[in-house]
């Protein structure tokens, strides 16, 4: 029977001899040797129990993150396996579409075209001439200047006012604002009457004449020259009463054997821009002048004055407009050329107070360049009839006539009127 040791109070028990050493570990803390199996850290005091506790749950917080990476993998994997495997069905369609198109194209194509019987020809019947469609013209635009009424401005376009306000969806009694843009329509084209014959009649014309179609742009002159020929016979065998109203597709028969419009003799030709013939050669319409109106009135040198008129249609290179404008004491009518539709007339032109007549004439006219002089100048010569119109440029605003108003109940006088004597 053994006995306990017996020894002072207060002292441990020693160890005995055989225990094993008891093993120990580093605070997490402040990292001292603590016994393993300590609770709380006797240097700093740290409760170990808590701290491994967190320790063991962020450890299990990893351990589920691992697992959650683990079982997402193969769907990863899937996913990018299977956007590959898109985009190269989607190349490799891309490829064989393109490689398909290119073969397509160098491949010719075999149309196996039936072989017709041969029928006899059936005697052709005389068929009814088409008329041919005119093409239509765009509307002219006007913007309404101050003092402008509808009817001036249906009289400078030569339409009527009904016409005008209704291509404007206006009434005609409606008012119009200075600034607004008109529209105005376009002229009618009337097609040439040409005979159609009848069934089983023969088309006239001989073997020197032949048949033209008008295409766009074409004038009567650039034809003539064309086939080496006169502008009057073909005006004369196609019963063309205007030469500008050409339409393209209509017909004409050109008479290839007719005799040959002489050249204009040096008379004829206008020298450094200065008309030396009144008889100009005749190859297009008169110029339609637009501004101002014939006998119109300015008052005051505060702006110049506008010359505008119609385009006679496309001119050539060589072809332009000539404007002469002149009054009573001018020595030298104005000259001037241009490809231009308009002139402007300055303000040095104005006329002095103290001049008595005041009026202006001015006129338009084709010309087109016939050589060079000796001067090395070009000389020109007129292809249109001379359009001319006037107006007066006052210093000041002319005084209306008063005009006496009768008295109600009054006859107005009548002037007495000789009798015409007899003659013996």
């Amino acid at each position: 029977m053994k006995f306990p040791h017996v020894g002072k109070p207060g002292e441990a028990a020693p160890p005995p001899e055989n225990a094993p050493a008891e093993q120990q570990r580093l605070c997490p803390q402040c990292n001292a040797k603590i016994s393993s199996r300590a609770k709380t850290c006797l240097y700093c005091g740290v409760d170990l129990v808590a701290l491994a506790k967190v320790e063991a749950a962020k450890a299990k917080a990893v351990e589920r993150e691992q697992r959650a990476e683990a079982a997402q993998r193969p769907t990863r994997v899937f996913v990018i396996l299977f956007t590959a495997l898109a985009v190269f069905v989607f190349v490799a369609i891309i490829i064989q579409t393109s490689h398909s198109t290119s073969i397509a194209a160098l491949t010719p194509t075999i149309t196996r075209t039936a072989t017709r019987p041969v029928l006899p020809t059936a005697t052709p019947r005389a068929t009814a001439t088409q008329t041919p469609t005119p093409t239509p013209v765009p509307p002219l635009e006007y913007m309404v200047k101050n003092g402008d009424t509808p009817g001036r401005v249906a009289l400078l376009y030569d339409v009527s006012l009904q016409e005008l306000m209704s291509f404007n969806g206006k009434a005609e009694d409606d008012l119009i604002v200075v600034g607004e843009v008109l529209k105005i329509p376009p002229p009618t084209p009337q097609p040439s009457d040409t005979a159609t014959p009848e069934p089983g009649t023969a088309t006239p014309g001989t073997s020197s004449e032949i048949t033209y179609i008008v295409q766009p742009g074409d004038t009567l002159s650039d034809i003539a020259a064309k086939y080496k020929t006169s502008l009057d016979t073909i005006q004369r065998r196609n019963s063309i009463a205007d030469i500008s109203k050409l339409m393209p597709g209509q017909q004409l028969i050109i008479p290839t054997d007719a005799t040959l419009t002489p050249e204009p003799s040096a008379a004829a030709v206008v020298a450094n821009g200065s008309v030396a013939s009144p008889t100009p050669i005749v190859q297009y319409a008169p110029v339609k002048l637009l501004t101002p109106l014939d006998r119109e009135i300015f008052v005051g040198n505060a702006s110049p004055i506008l010359l505008q008129w119609l385009s006679s249609g496309l001119l050539a290179e060589n072809e332009l407009y000539l404007v002469e404008v002149e009054r009573a004491s001018d020595i030298k009518p104005i000259s001037f050329r241009t490809r231009a539709t308009s002139y402007h007339l300055l303000t040095d032109q104005f006329p002095p107070p103290d001049e008595i007549d005041r009026t202006f004439k001015w006129r338009v006219m084709i010309i087109r360049q016939a050589g060079t002089g000796s001067d090395s100048a070009p000389t020109y010569r007129v292809v249109s009839p001379v359009s001319e119109s006037s107006f007066e440029w006052l210093d000041t605003a002319p005084t209306p006539t008063p005009t006496a108003t009768p008295r109600p109940g009054s006859r107005p006088a009548v002037l007495p009127t000789a009798t015409p004597s007899a003659r013996p």
